[in-house]
């Protein structure tokens, strides 16, 4: 049934001309939409490989078509790659995609086992939280719930690198009028600048620590969901307050356990020293004022702890649509 349902949709979509056959070769079509069917069927961490699907099409699938080895599989997914922004931009003409909402997120994949060399598999900036652990970052473009298209770099790339290449890749599938919309991974005054150089519109979530005006208007008391709090006249930017009561509240009380558990650790830390102290704190030494000498002593940080407070359950869109 789902090997039926993939491949109607397959030729439906028209993509069964990029995968055409020489004679007296294994139907390239039949086996993609296999693999296919392997994930919707299958799906789960531990049976996405592909081994793990030339088994399933050799020993399970209920199409069965002549034999099928591994390296076949391999090549065919290599031949796709090379054919991705074709058939990408295939399906954008093919769904009349003109002018959309366009979604844009990353998210990171680390990975297992052992290579040789690799120019994109790097440490970085791990979403998974898995420390130790090399990984890639993907790039995502959606149109409501559609994937467009997506590219891939390397596992050390900042968020706020790839918005260029992010746009580019829209306007390459012939999407030439869009609204671009990104959360705050992204957010800088030169990304800014280069969509509204290209004459798009954007809503995008702004850093909550950054810059004066930010920290100004993110401080603002919230009364309703969303507010508009400021106007850019010469940049034609405006900016909305948003605030979530419950959000807020759940960040509020676990500003309070984290802080009443880490006062009582730095009370009953034994010989305090940097390592120590600021290796049981992490990224919640902003919070504490620490003094080392002449005797060991700490204070919370009442400005940063105030502003946190402020901000809790809040985030600010910047956009000039």
């Amino acid at each position: 049934g789902v090997w039926y349902v993939v491949s109607h949709i397959w030729n439906e979509l028209g993509l069964a001309k990029f995968f055409r056959n020489k004679k007296n070769r294994i139907d390239a079509n039949d086996l993609i939409c296999l693999l296919i069917s392997h994930r919707l069927h299958r799906y789960g961490s531990c049976n996405l490989s592909e081994r793990e699907a030339h088994r399933w099409i050799t020993s399970e699938a209920y199409k069965q078509f002549g034999e099928v080895s591994l390296q076949q599989v391999y090549r065919l997914l290599y031949f796709a790659f090379n054919k991705k922004q074709e058939i990408e931009k295939h399906l954008c003409s093919t769904l009349d995609i003109k002018k959309e909402v366009i979604f844009y997120d990353l998210t990171s994949s680390y990975l297992e086992g052992e290579y040789s060399s690799s120019e994109i598999v790097k440490f970085g900036y791990n979403r998974d939280k898995k420390r130790g652990k090399e990984q890639i970052v993907l790039g995502l473009l959606l149109s409501g719930r559609l994937p467009l298209g997506h590219d891939i770099f390397a596992g050390n790339t900042p968020d706020k690198t790839t918005l260029n290449s992010a746009i580019d890749h829209a306007e390459s599938l012939g999407i030439t009028k869009f609204i671009f919309v990104a959360d705050r991974g992204i957010f800088t005054d030169d990304n800014l600048n280069y969509i509204e150089g290209k004459k798009l519109e954007y809503i995008i979530a702004t850093q909550r620590r950054t810059g004066n005006l930010i920290r100004q208007l993110m401080q603002l008391k919230a009364s309703q969901p969303v507010k508009k709090v400021y106007y850019d006249s010469v940049k034609e930017r405006t900016y909305h307050l948003c605030y979530n009561e419950e959000v807020a509240q759940f960040h509020l009380n676990k500003m309070e356990e984290i802080k009443k558990s880490l006062e009582t650790k730095l009370s009953e830390l034994k010989k305090p020293d940097e390592k120590k102290v600021y290796s049981l704190l992490g990224k919640a030494s902003k919070f504490f004022k620490i003094i080392f000498k002449p005797n060991y002593s700490f204070t919370l940080n009442q400005e940063v702890w105030n502003y946190e407070k402020a901000i809790a359950g809040k985030y600010l869109l910047i956009t000039n649509n």
